[in-house]
């Protein structure tokens, strides 16, 4: 698979490369002033996609998912892309539609500012769905609802049979 040399865990030399850099930092933050009555009377609009997207394989401290796709694959919005290979790990969904331009190693958003394992996609603007994906944001939002729900249930039940 053209994706599988990115398939793999954290290496020692990886480690290495972020001890030798320093991290980028900031001190102190930005403080903003609230000046929201040039945009406050606005309607809300569509930003339009950007020529490319990097999607990062590590999505948070598990270990990286792994592609399921080539380069040069057309994907549509919700198609898996990338699975993970073991049991703490995030799947990786197409946020549009388009094709699959590259895979390897990127810069991403970290601290580390180091490249990490991604997949590029670029949109083809027609933004189609796939199969058996709910098109309507409402209705994905109305499906998180009843998930944190069943979710928020399931953690009193266990809470309750513990403190027993």
């Amino acid at each position: 698979m053209a994706g599988a040399g990115v398939c793999r865990a954290g290496t020692s030399s990886q480690f290495a490369r972020m001890n030798a850099r320093r991290l980028f930092t900031f001190p102190g933050g930005i403080a903003l002033a609230a000046n929201k009555s040039a945009i406050r009377d606005r309607p809300s609009r569509r930003l339009p996609l950007p020529d490319r997207l990097v999607l990062p394989l590590r999505q948070h401290v598990g270990v990286a998912a792994c592609p399921v796709v080539r380069v040069g694959l057309r994907v549509t919005r919700g198609e898996l892309i990338a699975d993970t290979p073991g049991y703490v790990g995030m799947r990786l969904h197409a946020p549009t539609s388009g094709t699959i331009t590259a895979i390897g190693e990127f810069p991403v958003i970290h601290p580390s500012g180091l490249p990490a394992p991604a997949i590029v996609l670029t949109p083809d603007g027609l933004d189609e769905t796939a199969a058996g994906v709910p098109a309507d944001p409402a209705v994905v939002s109305a499906l998180a609802v009843r998930v944190s729900r069943r979710t928020s249930r399931y953690r009193k039940a266990r809470r309750n049979t513990l403190i027993r």
